[in-house]
């Protein structure tokens, strides 16, 4: 009895041991995702602001 008890320890060991390292790895993942995001918006940012000083400049040499 005490064998399957100590199996079952072990098991359920291993299964949260498992658990872990996914629940990890989602968090990797997940901040990965989180810094993707923040780059982005930063381009988007810096592209917005390029037109806007192009778009400026052309302005100037029209008129």
């Amino acid at each position: 009895m005490s064998t399957f008890i100590g199996l079952c320890l072990v098991l359920l060991g291993v299964g949260l041991d498992r658990l872990w390292l996914y629940i990890r790895e989602l968090d990797r993942q997940t901040y990965i995702q989180l810094i993707e995001t923040e780059a982005k918006q930063e381009i988007s940012a810096e592209v917005r602001e390029a037109e806007r000083r192009m778009r400026r400049a052309a302005l100037w040499r029209s008129a």
